[in-house]
């Protein structure tokens, strides 16, 4: 028994994602901007977590 919280870090404005993560009852932590890079730009993502 030593899992306690489950973090997920997912690119912000994917609302299919954003939907999933709420669904299994994630919380929303925050957005870090800038910090990732795909499709030839930075991306934002945000942090969701659930404790377990």
């Amino acid at each position: 028994d030593t899992l306690h919280t489950v973090v997920s870090v997912i690119t912000a404005g994917n609302a299919a994602s954003t939907a999933l993560h709420e669904h299994f009852g994630f919380t929303y932590c925050g957005l870090t901007p800038q910090v990732g890079f795909k499709h030839g730009k930075y991306q934002d993502t945000e942090t969701y977590a659930l404790l377990v």
